[in-house]
């Protein structure tokens, strides 16, 4: 049997060339399920502070509750998985309770408003999904490319107070 001549290296070839795309794709999924479940959390967040805000007797328990809300967000920032470290002048994250009216509807409704950034740690693919964010924001912009990318998560929960 004939030996063909030039195949020597062809398989090394082939995982240096499919190599680099598997990892991009697994690094890629393994961010996507940290901000798939963030995105979880905070509707939860949300969720939870209109419960509480719903079963406030004044605005000054509302805030309370806000705040409270506020910590759990600031706990998930440092305690995440990758040691999250953001710029104190980045975070835009917050919670906000504000009246809710609704034509023809008879009852007083409450909407709570979470905001938070979370941020990007996985490596190499951090700047690829802070860039599909950083086109609409200026501060995401800035964030992405000084090193420290986030993702903007939104969440709100509208409950009727009773």
């Amino acid at each position: 049997m004939a030996h063909i001549r030039g195949v020597k290296g062809q398989s090394a070839a082939e995982f240096a060339v499919i190599m680099p795309l598997f990892l991009l794709a697994a690094l890629g999924m393994a961010q996507l399920s940290l901000i798939t479940t963030a995105a979880v959390m905070i509707k939860y967040t949300s969720y939870m502070a209109a419960r509480v805000a719903v079963a406030a007797d004044s605005r000054q328990e509302q805030k309370t509750a806000s705040g409270e809300a506020l910590l759990i967000l600031n706990l998930m920032a440092s305690k995440s998985l990758f040691g999250a470290d953001i710029f104190p002048g980045l975070l835009d994250s917050g919670v906000d309770i504000e009246n809710e009216t609704m034509s023809g509807a008879k009852s007083a409704y409450i909407r709570v408003s979470v905001n938070y950034n979370f941020p990007l740690k996985v490596p190499f693919v951090n700047k690829i999904f802070g860039m599909f964010k950083g086109f609409g924001s200026p501060a995401a912009f800035i964030a992405g490319f000084v090193g420290e990318p986030y993702f903007p998560l939104r969440a709100s929960c509208v409950m009727m107070v009773q």
